[in-house]
């Protein structure tokens, strides 16, 4: 699977979408709005919108059903991409 380089430049101009999608991959369990928002100090609500948008390009995924009580983990497609970001500061 390649890395879509106009994505990576969009991620890399939101820090704050690369700081959400880096905690969550480094979760051993699927990560809340709610957790998100409290770790990395940032309202939920931009959390969520961050979050659905991560969730449509593919980079996480919703792993329960319920509106209210939304839980993500990092896909396959996202673990790539934090690891092409990784090698590349190296």
């Amino acid at each position: 699977m390649e890395i879509d380089h106009g994505l990576r430049i969009r991620l890399e101009k939101g820090p704050k979408k690369l700081k959400i999608l880096r905690l969550i991959s480094q979760s051993t369990k699927p990560l809340g709005s709610d957790t998100i928002s409290e770790k990395l100090k940032m309202y939920e609500s931009n959390v969520i919108r961050i979050l659905n948008e991560l969730e449509k390009k593919g980079l996480v995924n919703c792993v329960t059903g319920r509106k209210r009580d939304r839980r993500f983990k990092i896909t396959e497609y996202g673990r790539l991409y934090i690891d092409s970001m990784s090698a590349d500061k190296r």
